[in-house]
């Protein structure tokens, strides 16, 4: 579930991202940044994940 609501939110915020930076042009350029976006959310997400998962809370 958790990681579903993840990319829920990946998604969400680099649909918002790339249609409110100012820097990419075309729209190509805009869909390679939210997709870039969309990454780095997921891959920062899953790592921090994967660091936490093994400590003792």
């Amino acid at each position: 579930m958790h990681l579903l609501m993840m990319f829920f939110y990946a998604t969400a915020t680099a649909i918002v991202f790339s249609a409110i930076d100012p820097k990419p042009v075309t729209l190509k350029e805009r869909f390679i940044h939210g997709l870039k976006v969309f990454g780095w959310f997921m891959g920062v997400g899953l790592s921090i994940s994967v660091v936490l998962f093994p400590l003792p809370w």
